[in-house]
């Protein structure tokens, strides 16, 4: 990769190797962190969010979700997007601090991660089927989709792509996240909303779909996960 093109330039080139190879984009960025440090600096900003490592707003809406839909076109399978926010999160921070808060978000990225199969992670995955058969169908239950993690909204907000999934599924697949939020010691919960993608729709419909049914969560007593088909008309 050339390390001496423009923020921009070098910013859109990683987001396309993650998003065919994870590994070759995290090779991609340690070069350039050796050989460049300045353009690392400016450019992971542009890519990940720093505080979370997930991706950016910007290009997780603006980039890879229209990439990922126009490809659940083409192979003609289904897409399901997920928004989750944070339970009175802007009260938690009054009264905590906003030490006790990042950490928390924190927490929630890593939760994240550990809930839904990043497309690196299927290739792993793929390694331990060729090991143990048996146990790769019992890992199956917690990871069934390749799936794309961002940091969206005000910050305490974030975005799940579940590339290959139903909306049914995807429900299911937010409501163990939820569970493992209620587990941990973060002292806080979380809503979702779930929208799937249909004929005709864009990622902006799509995502205005996910957060009328992340609202109606909010609004019918939180910490839960609704379906943007189970929301009234």
């Amino acid at each position: 990769m050339e390390t001496r093109k423009s923020t921009r330039a070098t910013a859109n080139e990683i987001t396309q190797l993650f998003m065919g190879n994870p590994r070759a984009g995290k090779r991609a960025l340690e070069e350039i962190l050796e050989i460049n440090p300045e353009l690392f600096a400016e450019c992971v900003p542009q890519v990940f969010d720093k505080q979370t490592s997930l991706y950016a707003k910007d290009y997780f809406e603006n980039e890879l979700l229209p990439y990922m839909l126009k490809e659940a076109r083409k192979k003609r399978v289904p897409l399901s997007y997920i928004m989750f926010d944070l339970d009175n999160f802007h009260d938690f921070n009054k009264q905590n601090g906003h030490v006790a808060g990042d950490k928390v978000l924190r927490i929630i990225s890593y939760l994240l991660n550990a809930s839904f199969r990043t497309k690196e992670r299927r290739i792993e995955q793929l390694q331990i089927e060729q090991d143990n058969r048996k146990e790769d169908r019992r890992m199956n239950n917690d990871f069934d989709w390749i799936s794309y993690l961002g940091r969206i909204g005000g910050g305490e907000e974030f975005g799940v792509i579940l590339y290959d999934c139903s909306e049914e599924d995807a429900k299911k697949a937010a409501n163990r996240f939820l569970e493992r939020v209620r587990n941990c010691d973060s002292n806080v919960t979380v809503s979702g909303g779930v929208a799937e993608y249909h004929k005709f729709i864009g990622e902006r419909r799509l995502r205005k779909r996910a957060d009328k049914a992340l609202y109606y969560s909010k609004n019918t007593g939180k910490n839960r996960v609704t379906r943007y088909s189970q929301v009234p008309e």
